[in-house]
Formats: structure tokens, sequence, C-alpha cells
């Protein structure tokens, strides 16, 4: 990334700037309709991108997204751990309607049988849809893609054990590979890898079809355990930590492999009219003897960046909630783009369904098409205000540059001014009252409506 770009992005993430979108208005494409490709990564801290200011190691092509696209300096997903924040993006709904808070109870989710998933949206749509590696939803994924590849739940490792099997990977295909010699560390076949392999096959074999595809590619990069290529990690020995070290090694790989789907759209002939889309689960995982197989000589330490925010996963500091949120689509979005105002993972089913489906057809989303905001034909927020949090845990509020921390335990309020305290650390809720009763009323109005069982989300066109 140029060094112009960098400090527009330095200077919008101190100030706060808006910056109107003044795109090339989308084109309608009633019977070419985009492929759309959303990759998402696990655990990505906010600025552990080169295109966010990262300093671990070079991210050319993950950066190549948000040169030759639209970069969102303040992007959101539902919540600061994986199940939910997937829920959220897949169902275009706020969680809590759906009585899911936390990992521990996504399993018991109550997602009304008429609700389609995002897949399956598009698919109603016409696109043929895959999906590969990370899964984490309370429906079995083959049910919901035409195609599935390399299926994880939760977590897996990103080496096959001496059974040729990979801890954690759902659908295991390796054991017969074990004669290969898969075993030995630097042979083995390294996850990110297959996952990055399994993309260029889909796009491959889809690219000619009469119908457009989504692929979901949901790489398990760079959750723990924090594994690399040895011949990777040296080249990061400068880094103190050798978890830091795997770690930078790990989203070297992730790069690679996102240019390697990059690539291939364009040796396709798609790049065009396909879509990229880019974002995190949530923010960096703090890593200690908590973690299985950490070592006890090793300190307790954050593995990631998202400074210039605090927290991190599970918190919802930003650094838990924020992260790196890019789009490409070559022609129809303007390259280089920063967009300063809060969006949300929420926002992508509709922004999808616009694309998608030719006629209007009944859509309860608590997100919005993006694109007339990243087109500039509305000046106002995308949203009034975002939410987050509930039940048991705090309840977080975002309401344009103002946020509201609402505990859990005895109602006490928090107020942050994110264009000038985006490291929250300045609670200004004693001199801003009106500001505080403000959010408080859309906070109780919020719930209220939380508390309602989710109905139909989607219609018939």
């Amino acid at each position: 990334m140029s060094v112009k770009t960098r400090f527009c992005l330095s200077a919008a993430l101190i100030a706060g700037a808006h910056i109107s979108g003044n795109a090339s208005p989308l084109k309608e494409e009633a019977n070419n309709r985009p492929n759309i490709i959303l990759i998402f990564a696990d655990d990505l801290g906010y600025s552990d991108l080169g295109c966010y200011g990262g300093k671990w190691t070079p991210t050319p092509n993950i950066d190549r997204i948000a040169e030759e696209g639209i970069m969102f300096t303040d992007g959101y997903v539902t919540t600061p751990v994986s199940a939910p924040s997937r829920l959220g993006m897949l169902t275009g709904r706020y969680t809590q309607r759906l009585g899911c808070y936390w990992n521990n109870d996504s399993r018991q989710a109550n997602i009304p049988e008429e609700q389609l998933l995002l897949p399956q949206m598009l698919k109603k749509a016409g696109y043929t849809t895959g999906h590969i590696g990370k899964w984490n939803m309370n429906r079995p994924v083959e049910s919901v893609f035409d195609e599935v590849y390399h299926e994880i739940d939760w977590e897996s490792d990103y080496f096959p054990g001496e059974d040729g099997l990979i801890r954690g990977a759902e659908t295991n295909d390796f054991a017969s590979n074990k004669k290969n010699g898969w075993c030995k560390d630097n042979e083995a076949p390294y996850v990110t890898d297959l996952l990055g392999d399994d993309a260029v096959r889909f796009i491959r074999n889809h690219a000619e079809d009469t119908n457009p595809f989504f692929l979901y590619l949901s790489f398990n990069a760079v959750h723990s355990p924090w594994q690399a290529h040895k011949k990777e990690q040296g080249n990061y020995a400068h880094l103190q930590h050798e978890v830091l070290q795997l770690y930078a090694a790990m989203l070297n790989s992730l790069d690679q492999n996102v240019g390697k789907v990059l690539d291939q759209i364009r040796l396709s002939g798609i790049d065009k009219n396909t879509l990229v889309v880019f974002l995190s689960d949530n923010g960096p995982a703090m890593g200690g003897p908590f973690i299985k197989g950490w070592p006890e000589q090793w300190d307790e330490v954050l593995v990631g960046s998202a400074a210039p925010l605090s927290g991190c996963k599970g918190q919802f500091q930003e650094g838990g909630i924020r992260i790196p949120f890019m789009m490409r689509f070559p022609g129809k979005i303007k390259a280089g783009k920063i967009y300063t105002r809060p969006v949300s993972s929420l926002d992508l089913y509709a922004t999808f369904h616009s694309m998608a489906h030719k006629k209007n057809s009944e859509l309860k989303t608590d997100g919005v098409n993006l694109l007339s905001f990243i087109r500039g034909n509305q000046k106002n927020d995308p949203h009034q205000v975002l939410f987050w949090g509930g039940d048991t845990f705090p309840v977080c509020a975002r309401m344009g540059d103002w946020k509201l921390v609402i505990s859990g335990n005895d109602d006490s309020a928090r107020l942050y001014n994110l264009r000038s305290d985006i490291g929250e650390m300045n609670d200004v809720a004693g001199s801003n009252p009106d500001i505080v009763k403000q959010i408080r009323i859309l906070v109780v109005d919020w719930k209220k409506e939380m508390s309602t069982p989710a109905t139909l989300i989607h219609g018939s066109n």
C-alpha cells in the first residue's frame, strides 16, 4: 500500500473523519448477477494486516482487496466470539433474537425452520453454493450448500497426526494418504494450503457456468493451535515470543492462499463479475496456559494485534468486535476507497440479496444493503445504532461516534467518544448525561425487541 493510502487510513482512525462515497454507481445487472466469494478469517486482529498498519508480516494479497476496492475502518461483527459471530452474519439477524449470546449456547440457537441462511437465500436465486473450512453452526453444512470441502468444527490442527488424520476436521479424507509421508512436519499438507487449493478448484470448476456461484471460504487460520511450517517460522526470528513467530508465519500462509483465490479469479476471466469480501470473525486471541499445548515456559501473550483499539477476542471493547473488513468488485466499487462510518457483518445478507434477486422480496433483517452507502447515494450512517451483548453480558451500543457500555451487574454506564478516544480510555458519561439517556432508551427498546421470537426472515420472490 502506498504511503499516501497509509496516511489516509491513519488520519481516518485518529480523527474519525467522515469520507463520503464517490464511487461510480453500480450498474444493475439483472441478467448478469455477480459471483460472490466471502472469505472469513478466524481470530484475525484489527491491525494485523498491512493495509491496517500491521507489522507482523507483509500481506500484499489481502491488501489488494482493499487497494482495488473499499476498506471499512469501522467494520464490526455481532459478537467477540466465533459461533454467534458466524450465526449473525449468515442470518443477517442479531443472534440475541435467536437466543444465542456466546459460544456455549450457540448449539441451542433457535433458528426458525423457515429461516434461510445466506447461502440458501442465494441458492434460491439460482446460485451454485460451496463451503470450505470452518462451519460452527447448528445446521448440517451439507443441508445448506451444494458442495462442501474439508469441514472444520470449532478448531483443528494444521497438520495430520501419526494416523494421517487432522484433529478437529469433520470430513477427514487424509487417512488414505498416510503412505505419502504426510506425517513429517515439513512434508505434511498444511490445512490453510488445502483450503486455498479447494477454493481454486471450486472457482475453476464453476467459472464458466451459466449460473453464478457463491463460495464461503472459511479459514480456521489464524486460530489456535498456532502451528506453522518450520521453514516459514524461521523468517520471523526477530519476533521475541515464539508463538508470535508462529502467528506471523500462519498469517503469511493465509495471505498466500488469498492470493491464490484472487489469481484464479483473474485467470478464469471472471474478475469483473466477482465480488470478494474479506473479514474476520472477531478480534485477536489471548494465548496462555488455558490453551491446550501451551508450553509452561511461555508467558501469557496477545497473539495478534488490535492496536490502537483496546481489548481482544471475548471482550466487548473495540478490539474484540471491530475487525478488518473490505470488499473488492473491479469496475463496480471504486478502487482505494476508505469508508469510516460503522458497518456490520449483519449487512452482508441484505447486500448479497440485493445483488442476487432480480425482484424485491420480503426481507426481514437487522442489516442494510451497503451498496447505496458505498455509492454515496445515501449520506447518512448505515445504522442509527448498533448493539452487542445482553443477557448476563454488558450491553454495548454505538450511535454515531458515541459508544455506551451498560454493566450487566448494576446497570451503571460508561460512555466513550470513539472519534477522539479510539482506545476507550476516558469515560465521559458524567459530562454527557443527555447522550447517555438517549442511548439508554434505544437499548431498552432493543432489548424488548430481542425478547420477541424470530419470525420469517426471508419470504418468497
